[in-house]
């Protein structure tokens, strides 16, 4: 994959049925602003911020 440095763009992630409940998991675990304590794996941490994640199907009861 050719990474893009200093891309500035938007990133939305879409799951469908366990692919959702994978992508939620991931995010979660995402060190953030308000979460620098978060101890998990570096090999885990995204490079870049997620926008939005849409989830179709998914098993996963969220609420906003």
């Amino acid at each position: 994959m050719l990474l893009q440095k200093g891309f500035k763009g938007r990133v939305s992630l879409v799951g469908h049925s366990l692919g959702s409940v994978i992508l939620y998991d991931m995010l979660i675990k995402q060190k953030t602003e308000v979460n620098e304590i978060w101890d998990e794996d570096e090999d885990l941490q995204l490079d870049f911020k997620v926008e939005n994640l849409f989830m179709m199907g998914s098993p996963l009861a969220l609420f906003a």
